[in-house]
């Protein structure tokens, strides 16, 4: 009895730290996060694919559970989106191409108003990345979007603004990927 006792509250411990993982594309995404002392929930997550070459499995951790994609790109609340690479096919030249594109296009005509912001967050992520690396990007109002790749803090972007166009980059109504948008949104 004290086994099975001892296995459950194992079980219970593990659960309830975080270390439950959601397995997508063979890598393990946390179901939870936590950013700004809350704690994240795993929405949604799938694979980011391009020209048939699977790029990253990604989750969107939010404090509750939502399906309305313009209701979460206006939350100022914490929130994330963790990206678990691959493949190592991705130069940080086309790292930036992709950022850039995505960022100017959920913007539009006000991209100028998030260019330096979307620069610094570039150049944040000028470092190959590989299978298996992490990038995450976190948002904690007040403090801003975090730049984290493999653990270490790379940038901190202020304005809401800003991380509205980068949550558009998979949830507005011009998405990276469109079936990575629903997985998001748990459909």
């Amino acid at each position: 009895m004290a086994k099975r006792l001892l296995a459950l509250m194992l079980v219970f411990l593990m659960t309830a730290s975080g270390a439950a993982a959601r397995e997508i594309g063979g890598k393990n995404l946390p179901e939870t996060m936590q950013a700004g002392g809350k704690v994240l929930y795993l929405n949604g997550a799938g694979i980011r694919t391009t020209y048939l070459v699977s790029i990253y499995a990604a989750g969107l951790y939010l404090t509750h559970p939502m399906q309305d994609p313009q209701r979460i790109m206006d939350a100022d609340e914490p929130m994330a989106v963790r990206m678990h690479m691959m493949t190592g096919l991705m130069t940080p030249g086309m790292m930036a191409d992709a950022l850039r594109e995505s960022l100017e296009a959920v913007a539009g005509e006000g991209f100028e108003a998030i260019r330096e912001r979307t620069e610094a967050f570039i150049r944040a992520q000028d470092v190959k990345v590989g299978d298996d690396d992490i990038c995450d990007y976190v948002y904690v109002p007040g403090e801003g979007l975090s730049v984290i790749i493999n653990g270490e803090r790379k940038a901190v972007l202020q304005g809401l603004d800003f991380k509205k166009a980068v949550f558009g980059m998979w949830l507005s109504d011009k998405p990276c990927d469109k079936d990575l948008k629903q997985d998001f949104l748990g459909r």
